[in-house]
């Protein structure tokens, strides 16, 4: 019998716990279920610039309590990281707030709670989490299907969006899409454009993109896209979650942000007013020493030459991943960059149950598995498809 899959009946985190229980009891078994980066001694993958920038915190000023958006300084590093060379032109252009928030789930938290839509528009296949979220702040979920012949399917994003009687916020993870690893192309983000823009003329449309995996990209994102988002219409909302988490490997500090972009400069002041009100009513104040890690650590010399290795790092375990499933025939969802992969199934359920008997573990998502290439080695890898192989055959 084949069991019906449900995002909301998917614990990520009670799966990562058995699967760590697991290995702690045999280190035989593979953990594909952490979105941690991991060395391939399958230890924590810790940047020196991290470290550096720890050690010039300022221990009176963690101690006290700070903006509750995190303060300018906060707020000009975010600027600063994000959009590097572009900057400039982004402030020509935009009106910008943001607001420290805790990690890239907290920012997605605030956009959900914050914007007017009553539906939030999810790929298919994504993050299990985006639906718990949805839920806590009593909103509903439309779908569109991610991935057609391999590519972005802008179609069906359109169908949904057209069948929307009242506005929505649209959510594009990317790059590195979580589960797939799939990183739209700059033709693929200008026809997204160019369709909000299309159908904001009949209701209110806004763009949250979660960039929570942007440092794992080949490309520098925001220089890559910032031609496109000079496209979109002043009446489309724009922001950006952040993760600092996911970009230093600090997981547990839950550094992020929410920014907001628009080039109405009344709309952006009652952002900030407003979820300095929210923030206040959530956490209190932010997280301090998360604030003064990301306003230390961008200024680190060797951050940039560290993050490079890890996104090598990455690369050579999915592509020895991808090199196996291709000679095994392994179909997996169109994969270019970031911590997952995910195998093709319709029945993720019993997949998910069948690898335990090889001492795989692994995340059950929408007809498929993920794999998380973040915290595998290179030998567990081999071993791995094997396993899938055998699974899947049988």
């Amino acid at each position: 019998m084949k069991l019906e899959f449900s995002n909301l009946d998917v614990d990520i985190l009670q799966i990562s716990k058995e699967a760590k229980k697991a290995k702690s009891n045999d280190p035989n078994v593979i953990n594909a279920t952490l979105g941690v980066l991991l060395d391939e001694n399958g230890q924590l993958l810790e940047f020196k610039a991290v470290k550096e920038a720890l050690f010039d915190i300022d221990m009176v000023v963690a101690k006290n309590y700070l903006p509750q958006d995190g303060g300018a300084l906060y707020k000009n590093s975010l600027q600063q990281y994000l959009f590097k060379s572009k900057v400039d032109e982004v402030l020509d252009k935009y009106h910008l707030a943001s607001t420290w928030t805790s990690g890239g789930s907290g920012a997605l938290y605030m956009a959900f709670k914050y914007d007017g839509a009553k539906r939030i528009l999810l790929p298919n296949i994504r993050w299990n989490e985006y639906d718990q979220i949805v839920g806590a702040v009593n909103k509903e979920i439309g779908t569109y299907n991610l991935l057609k012949n391999g590519a972005f399917d802008l179609e069906s994003l359109k169908t949904e969006m057209i069948n929307q009687d009242e506005s929505v916020l649209v959510v594009i993870n990317d790059p590195c899409q979580n589960p797939t690893g799939y990183v739209m192309s700059l033709a693929e983000h200008e026809a997204l454009a160019k369709l909000i823009n299309e159908q904001s003329t009949t209701k209110k449309i806004s763009l949250l993109l979660d960039v929570a995996y942007l440092d794992y990209s080949s490309e520098p994102y925001f220089e890559f896209l910032l031609p496109i988002l000079e496209i979109y219409h002043s009446n489309v909302d724009i922001y950006i979650a952040f993760s600092g988490s996911k970009s230093f490997g600090v997981y547990g500090f839950r550094m992020g942000a929410l920014l907001y972009l628009n080039e109405n400069e009344t709309k952006v002041t009652l952002f900030e007013q407003k979820v300095k009100r929210f923030a206040g009513a959530i956490y209190g104040a932010p997280n301090s020493i998360s604030v003064q890690l990301l306003n230390e650590v961008i200024h680190k010399a060797s951050l940039e030459d560290e993050q490079e290795q890890a996104r090598n790092l990455i690369n050579s375990r999915a592509n020895k991943f991808m090199g196996l499933c291709l000679e095994e025939k392994i179909n997996f969802y169109t994969y270019i960059n970031g911590f997952f992969v995910t195998v093709k199934t319709k029945e993720p359920l019993k997949l998910t149950e069948a690898l335990k008997q090889y001492k795989v573990y692994v995340v059950p998502t929408f007809e498929g598995v993920r794999i998380a290439l973040s915290s595998i080695n290179l030998l567990e890898i081999e071993r791995l498809v094997t396993s899938l192989k055998k699974v899947i055959d049988e």
